[in-house]
C-alpha cells in the first residue's frame, strides 16, 4: 500500500470521529505552562532505586518524557534513545542497532545495562541487548531514564558506562481505549490497540496488542538484497492496591520478531560461497510481579520477581534461554541518613540449539550463569538540604570470576534550588559472556595463491576474566530564571583487562580428512589491553516563549588503549574504533496553535574510524534531520506526519559481521493516527 493511499484511508475513516470528539475535551497544555523548574523537579528512580528530584541527583542523568517521545515522531525504543545527549545510537540494519554510552559501541554493547521497569534485559550469551526483542506500544511508556556513567553499586555487574531504565505507565493511567495506526515509506506499518479498565474498586488493568513492519534497507552491494523486520506483541498489566500501604503489580508479555539479513558461511570445502538472504524468527515471553509496602513516610520495602524465556532461531548460534530474577530492597530514613539496601539473585540458563551454521559452535552447549549480590547506598546529610555525601557498594558472586566488589562515593552540593554541583568516583565490572569463553568459528576466508586459501578462526578463552573500570566524574546543573537550564558533566575512566583480539602467527594446516591444505589465522579473544576514556557532556533547555522550546546537547569523547607489557600490540581492540569523538543534537518544539504542533530535530554524528574486529567499516560523519507536524483537534484525536533522515536518502551508520555488504539507513516519510475513547 502506498503512503498516499494509507493517508487517504486514515483521513476518511477518522473524520467522523473528529466531528464527534471535537470540543469535548480541552486541548493539551501549551509548552509555556511547564517552566524549567518543573522539568528539574521531575522525579526519577533509577540512580538510587528511590524517588529523587532530577536537580538533586549526583549523577549524569537525562529523562526522556512521554511528551518528548510523542513529539519526536519516533516509533521504536532504540530510535527514541537518540533524544538523550551522549548516547550513541547507530542503526545497523532493519531491526538491528548498536547503542552505547561513553564509547565501546557494538551490535552487542556489553558495557550498557538496560532495564524495563527494573528488570534487566542484558543477555549473558552475547553480552548486550537484542533490540529487536524490546519493541512495545510506545504510548505505554511513561519515561526513559538514562544514566551516563557507572551504576554498578546499585544495579550490579555490566552497568559500567551507563544504565537505561524504560519505565512503563501504571494501568491506572491508561484507562479507556486507544487505537493507533500508521505507516510510511520505510516504517511500512505501525499499529496498536490498548484498553484499560477496573477490577473492583482497588485494581486496574491494561491489555495491549502491537504490530510493526519495517522494510528492507539498501545495501552497498547491488547484487545482494535483504528483507526487513516484522514484530508482534501481546501484553497485559494489573495494578492492585489492597490497602493504603500496599501496592502490587503483575505484568506479562508475549513477543515475536521476524528479521531478515544477509549471511555467508565459508567451509573448508567451499571457502567462498555466495551471499544469501535468510530470515530469523525470535520469540520471547516474560512475567513480572512486584509488591511494595510502605511502613511509614521514612520506611518501605519492595520485592520483585520475574521470569523471561527467549527462543532465538539465529542462523549462526540458535539458542534458548530462561532467566529468573529476584530483587528485595528496603528503604529507610533516620536522622541524617537515607539508606537503601537489598539483595538480588539471578539465574540465566542457555541451551545452544541444533541447526546453526556448520562452522560455528559454542562449548559447552548448555550453560548456566548464577549471580548473587547484596548492595547498600546511604545518603548522609553533612549540611541539611545543602551538602550530601553518598556511599554505596555492591558485592556480588558469579561462577566465572568469583567475587566482584563495586563501590561508589558521591558528593552533591545544592547551595540554592537552582544550582547543584556534584562529584563521584565509582568502580564497575563487566563480566565475561558465554561466547567469550567458549566460541569457535570459521568466520571468513581470504585468497592466498590458488589453490591455497586462508581462513580466519575466532576463538574464545575459557579463562577470560572480567573487565573492571574506575571512573571519576564531576557535574554542574544550573537554572537561569524560569526559562533556561544547563547541565554539564565531565569524566575520566580507566579500564583494565579490555577484550582484545590477539592474532598469533598464521599456521599452515596440511590436508586431512576434514579438508584440503589451508592457512589458518586465529584471533584469540583475551584480556590483554588496558585503556582510558575521557569526555565532556552538555545539555540545555530554553523556553523561548509560551509556544516554543529548544533543547540541545553535545558530547566529546576520546578513548585510548594499550597492550600490557609483554603482549603484542596488534591494535586489534575495538575501543578507539567504533565510537565518534563528537556528537550533538538540537531539537525544537513549536506550538503553532493550541491544536497544531511543528517539531524539528537535527543530530550530528562524527566519524567512526572502523576497521576493527567488531566488523565496523569506516563511517563518515553525517547529519540527520527529522521534522514532524501534529494536529490535535481534541484531546481524543491526534494526526501526525513527517520525515526522518531528511538530509540523505540513504547513509551508513554502523556495521556488523552478521550483516554483510553494509545496510544503509533510508529516509522515512510517515503518517500516524491515534484515537482515544
Amino acid at each position: 500500500m502506498s503512503l498516499r493511499s494509507l493517508l487517504t484511508i486514515m483521513l476518511v475513516a477518522a473524520w467522523p470521529l473528529v466531528a464527534q470528539s471535537a470540543g469535548q475535551e480541552s486541548s493539551p497544555r501549551n509548552l509555556g505552562e511547564m517552566d524549567i523548574e518543573d522539568l528539574m523537579n521531575v522525579k526519577i528512580t533509577s540512580v538510587s532505586k528511590k524517588a529523587q528530584r532530577l536537580s538533586t541527583v549526583a549523577a549524569s542523568v537525562f529523562v526522556i518524557t512521554q511528551e518528548d517521545i510523542r513529539r519526536s515522531g519516533l516509533h521504536s525504543i532504540p530510535e527514541i534513545l537518540r533524544l538523550a545527549p551522549g548516547v550513541q545510537v547507530a542503526q545497523i540494519g532493519s531491526g538491528s542497532w548498536a547503542i552505547s554510552i561513553r564509547g565501546f559501541n557494538d551490535e552487542f554493547s556489553n558495557k550498557l545495562l538496560v532495564l524495563i521497569d527494573g528488570r534487566s534485559i542484558y543477555d549473558e550469551l552475547f553480552g548486550g541487548i537484542f533490540w529487536d526483542l524490546q519493541e512495545t506500544l510506545i504510548d505505554t511508556v511513561e519515561r526513559i531514564e538514562v544514566i551516563r556513567g557507572p551504576g554498578a553499586a546499585i544495579w550490579g555487574t555490566n552497568a559500567v558506562n551507563g544504565v537505561v531504565n524504560i519505565i512503563t505507565k501504571s494501568s491506572e493511567d491508561t484507562q479507556g481505549a486507544m487505537i493507533k495506526a500508521g505507516g510510511g515509506s520505510q516504517t511500512e506499518v505501525n499499529t496498536g490497540v490498548r484498553y484499560g479498565g477496573n477490577i473492583g474498586s482497588n485494581a486496574t488493568y491494561r491489555v495491549i496488542a502491537h504490530y510493526g513492519n519495517q522494510g528492507s534497507f539498501a545495501l552497498n552491494d547491488p547484487l545482494v538484497t535483504s528483507r526487513g523486520w516484522a514484530h508482534q506483541k501481546l501484553g497485559f498489566r494489573v495494578d492492585w492496591k489492597p490497602t493504603p500501604q500496599d501496592s502490587l503489580m503483575f505484568s506479562g508479555n508475549g513477543y515475536v520478531s521476524n528479521r531478515g539479513h544477509t549471511v555467508q558461511t565459508p567451509t573448508l570445502q567451499n571457502p567462498f560461497p555466495p551471499v544469501f538472504d535468510i530470515r530469523e524468527n525470535f520469540n520471547t515471553a516474560d512475567v513480572e510481579g512486584r509488591w511494595q509496602h510502605v511502613f511509614s513516610d521514612n520506611s518501605s520495602i519492595e520485592t520483585r520477581l520475574s521470569w523471561t524465556h527467549t527462543h532465538r532461531e539465529d542462523f549462526y548460534d540458535p539458542s534458548a534461554s530462561n532467566k529468573i530474577d529476584f530483587d528485595f530492597q528496603h528503604h529507610v530514613a533516620f536522622g541524617r541518613n537515607d539508606l537503601i539496601w537489598g539483595v538480588n539473585i539471578r539465574n540465566a540458563s542457555y541451551t545452544m540449539l541444533p541447526g546453526g551454521a556448520p562452522t560455528y559452535r559454542v562449548i559447552p552447549t548448555d550453560s548456566s550463569v548464577d549471580a548473587y549480590a547484596g548492595f547498600f547506598e546511604d545518603e548522609f546529610a553533612l549540611v541539611q538540604d545543602k551538602l550530601y555525601f553518598i556511599a554505596g557498594m555492591q558485592v556480588s558472586h558469579n561462577q566465572f570470576t568469583g567475587v566482584e566488589v563495586q563501590p561508589t562515593g558521591r558528593l552533591i552540593w545544592t547551595p540554592t534550588k537552582k544550582l547543584s554541583s556534584w562529584a563521584a568516583v565509582s568502580r564497575a565490572v563487566r563480566t565475561p559472556t558465554i561466547l567469550e569463553r567458549g566460541f569457535d568459528a570459521l568466520a571468513k576466508a581470504f585468497p592466498v595463491q590458488p589453490p591455497l586459501v586462508g581462513f580466519i578462526q575466532l576463538l574464545g578463552d575459557p579463562k577470560f576474566r572480567s573487565e573492571p573500570m574506575t571512573s571519576y566524574e564531576v557535574g554542574q546543573r544550573i537554572e537561569i530564571g524560569k526559562r533556561v537550564s544547563l547541565d554539564a558533566s565531565a569524566f575520566m575512566s580507566f579500564y583494565q583487562r579490555l577484550e582484545t583480539g590477539v592474532n598469533p602467527p598464521i599456521e599452515f594446516v596440511p590436508p586431512s580428512a576434514e579438508g584440503p591444505a589451508h592457512l589458518l589465522s586465529k584471533i584469540l579473544y583475551t584480556n590483554s589491553r588496558y585503556g582510558q576514556a575521557e569526555g565532556v557532556e552538555l545539555s540545555a533547555n530554553w523556553t523561548a516563549s509560551k509556544r516554543w522550546r529548544w533543547m540541545g546537547g553535545y558530547s566529546w569523547l576520546r578513548i585510548h588503549s594499550h597492550a600490557y607489557p609483554g603482549e603484542i600490540d596488534q591494535k586489534l581492540a575495538y575501543a578507539e574504533a567504533d565510537s565518534p569523538e563528537h556528537q550533538f543534537q538540537a531539537r525544537s518544539y513549536f506550538d503553532v496553535s493550541r491544536t497544531i504542533q511543528l517539531d524539528a530535530a537535527i543530530y550530528y554524528y562524527g566519524n567512526i574510524i572502523g576497521n576493527s574486529p567488531a566488523g565496523v567499516p569506516p563511517i563518515q560523519s553525517h547529519l540527520r534531520g527529522d521534522l514532524r507536524l501534529g494536529w490535535r483537534p481534541s484531546a481524543k484525536l491526534e494526526f501526525s506526519g513527517g520525515v526522518q533522515n531528511a538530509f540523505d536518502p540513504n547513509h551508513l551508520e554502523f556495521g556488523s559481521p552478521r550483516v554483510l555488504a553494509g545496510s544503509e539507513v533510508p529516509r522515512n516519510v510517515y503518517a500516524s493516527l491515534k484515537f482515544y475513547f
